[in-house]
């Protein structure tokens, strides 16, 4: 099994826990916005480290636009350590195998060799972990 197909069987597997305890109420009682958020984010980051892991191209960079941005912010995930654990039990489930998994050669191999990984996984390992294991940094 392939590094991608390991992570997406974790995600998977969380993705599936956040729906059953958000149906629940686990987040709060209004809790629907913040499951579907998560849920959204979750699958996102599963296709995108799939994409990486494929060897994506590094992205172009992009014309600078004239004015200010209006940014339309809706709801927020939260921001502390291991806030996931808490509302979802099975994440520490997922927690495990996520840290298995980055502690695997190849896996630390592959998410050495690009940054856009480390981008991609601190906000999982932060929601997960009280104390997240080190991403190994690219090379200089």
């Amino acid at each position: 099994m392939t590094i991608a197909a390991r992570f997406a069987a974790i995600i998977e597997g969380l993705c599936r826990a956040v729906a059953a305890r958000g149906a629940k109420g686990a987040f709060g009682p209004a809790s629907q916005p913040l499951v579907i958020l998560l849920w959204s984010r979750l699958r996102r980051m599963a296709a995108r480290f799939a994409i990486l892991a494929e060897g994506a191209p590094k992205p172009r960079p992009r014309a600078r636009r004239a004015g200010p941005r209006k940014r339309v912010r809706g709801p927020d995930l939260p921001r502390r350590r291991a806030w996931l654990l808490a509302p979802v039990p099975e994440a520490t489930a997922a927690a495990s195998q996520l840290r298995a998994l980055l502690d695997d050669p190849q896996a630390r191999a592959l998410i050495g060799a690009d940054p856009r990984f480390a981008r991609l996984l601190r906000p999982l390992c932060r929601a997960l972990f009280r104390r997240p294991p080190a991403i190994p940094a690219p090379p200089a």
